[in-house]
């Protein structure tokens, strides 16, 4: 993510301000996210050691396809995941619209009045109001 932001996105040649890709792929760190304390799905809550961390992903595919450009709020959502390193919870407003989310809803837990990011896909329904932190 950090070269198509560098290479491509912010280059000084108008012709490279295209992202030759359909994917972007940014890396987890998964002993940064088991450090975070993130809250994990049910059906993978019971896993210890190396099951649960074969159970996080290595990185987070986001499809481009269909995308026809990628805003500077979509830009600015990129660059945090790819600089955020999982160490600390990435929160959106409650009142960003989805236009922003890039297909990202699959990856929010609702937490009050905000989205939190996870890197973990979250089943419809399983865990998208988490309310022991609303205190």
């Amino acid at each position: 993510m950090k070269n198509i932001l560098k290479y491509w996105v912010f280059s000084e040649k108008e012709e490279f301000h295209v992202i030759p890709t359909d994917t972007i792929n940014i890396r987890v760190d998964k002993e940064a996210v088991l450090r975070s304390g993130i809250m994990l799905p049910k059906a993978i809550r019971h896993l210890k050691d190396e099951e649960l961390r074969a159970a996080i992903p290595d990185k987070l595919c986001i499809p481009l396809k269909d995308v026809r450009m990628l805003t500077k709020v979509d830009l600015l959502m990129l660059e945090m995941l790819a600089n955020c390193n999982w160490e600390r919870p990435l929160y959106l407003a409650i009142s960003v619209g989805s236009i922003s989310k890039l297909k990202f809803d699959n990856y929010f837990v609702q937490e009050g009045l905000a989205f939190r990011f996870t890197p973990l896909i979250i089943r419809s329904g399983e865990m998208q109001m988490r309310t022991g932190h609303m205190q």
